[in-house]
């Protein structure tokens, strides 16, 4: 089974397509980064901002072109 595939399937049983929600975890994941970094290690932070970068291209990416 492809990528494609299984992304098909998954939105059929979930109901939402698979790269809306990855970009959606992404994003909060990073914003929590973010928050811990501000208030603690620089690490939280550039780790946070990679990730809420990384989220808001896939969200992009999902709405311009679905699989």
């Amino acid at each position: 089974m492809n990528l494609y595939a299984l992304a098909l399937v998954m939105e059929a049983l979930l109901g939402w397509p698979l790269p809306s929600s990855t970009s959606g975890l992404f994003l909060v994941y990073g914003v929590i980064l973010i928050v811990a970094g501000v208030f603690g290690t620089p690490v939280n932070l550039w780790t946070g901002i990679s990730m809420a970068v990384v989220g808001g291209v896939f969200l992009v990416w999902s709405r311009i072109r679905p699989i």
